[in-house]
């Protein structure tokens, strides 16, 4: 299997052309009068997408407008989000996103083509992933603990799948709480690496809630770890890390509604309480939950707390990253 992963140089040179090539916005695109446009920074059909049409339908509700969501995938988010950071002002086109493209482009990119931190501001954080550590069933280890030994005794043996940068970012960040000794394979989206997971090409690999459970089922792999302090029903016995004593390990995976800075505070007032209504819509809350992801309801402030968090802790791991997946 061909592990290299891509270079510097290939990565800004794609992004930077992509992104050059696709922040205009056609004219067909565009919402006048009342309708809100969401900009989703990745394809439709993934975890981005599902969450955001959700999203979509509450606050149309909330807001009794238009809100029509539009996928503007590439260079890793950077291409619908700089779309954003472009729009005016003025409520009618935000962002939908994962946290990688406010917490962790920078970290990617020296000259990235906008600034997280002062060309957006945090409208709600509306969802979340769990997250579950799965490991190949082949590999000789029992438990976190034996894993780790294991790694430590054969230091260069055990492979982690990085489906994304914040995946690559959450592993690293719970190799270096852990004691863990991996290397990091780049993959294209969560499939591919969930597949070589089972087939024993990688060892470890941080997966959904979602995709975990239905791995599960087939034997191929087992579960050491959820993510966060709270245990889940539907994997019986697997201990979180904060039992596991990674009580450094604060990170989460969230998707939140972002507004251009300089948007009207009248204007962002409604939008949040609109997003942050829906953390207790049963109805929303049940669909979320179908899908694998768990409803969130952090209003401006509370989200701004998190994303300046996320973006401190990953200040800490981007070194760790950057020599395995993009030198």
């Amino acid at each position: 299997m061909n592990t290299k992963p891509p270079t510097r140089r290939s990565f800004l040179a794609a992004g930077t052309a992509l992104v050059a090539a696709a922040t205009a916005l056609p004219a067909a695109a565009q919402i006048g009068g009342s309708g809100i446009r969401m900009v989703v920074p990745f394809a439709a059909g993934g975890g981005s997408d599902v969450i955001a049409r959700l999203v979509a339908d509450g606050l149309r509700e909330a807001l009794q407008e238009a809100v029509i969501v539009d996928n503007r995938a590439g260079a890793g988010g950077n291409i619908g989000t700089a779309t954003v950071a472009r729009a005016d002002a003025d409520g009618r086109t935000l962002l939908f996103t994962p946290q990688s493209p406010i917490t962790i482009a920078h970290l990617l990119e020296p000259k990235p083509a906008f600034d997280a931190q002062k060309d957006f501001v945090p409208i709600a954080i509306v969802a979340r992933t769990p997250l579950v550590l799965l490991v190949n069933a082949a590999v000789p280890a029992k438990s976190m603990a034996e894993l780790v030994a294991l790694s430590k005794a054969k230091p260069g043996s055990l492979f982690y799948g990085a489906p994304s940068p914040e995946f690559a970012f959450t592993t690293e960040l719970l190799a270096r709480e852990s004691g863990l000794v991996m290397t990091g394979v780049p993959y294209k989206g969560s499939a591919p690496a969930l597949t070589d997971l089972m087939g024993g090409q990688i060892h470890v690999l941080l997966s959904s809630a979602g995709a975990a459970k239905a791995q599960l089922k087939d034997g191929k792999v087992k579960a050491f770890a959820l993510v966060g302090g709270a245990r889940s029903n539907d994997f019986p016995g697997v201990p979180t890390t904060e039992e596991l004593g990674l009580r450094n390990f604060k990170v989460y995976g969230w998707f939140g509604l972002f507004a251009p800075a300089k948007t009207p505070e009248a204007t962002l007032k409604r939008l949040s309480a609109a997003a942050v209504s829906l953390g207790s819509n049963p109805a929303y809350r049940a669909k979320l939950a179908q899908a694998g992801y768990e409803a969130m309801a952090l209003d401006r402030a509370q989200s701004r707390v998190a994303v300046d968090e996320h973006r401190e802790i990953w200040k800490t791991v981007a070194p760790r990253v950057s020599a395995k997946l993009i030198n």
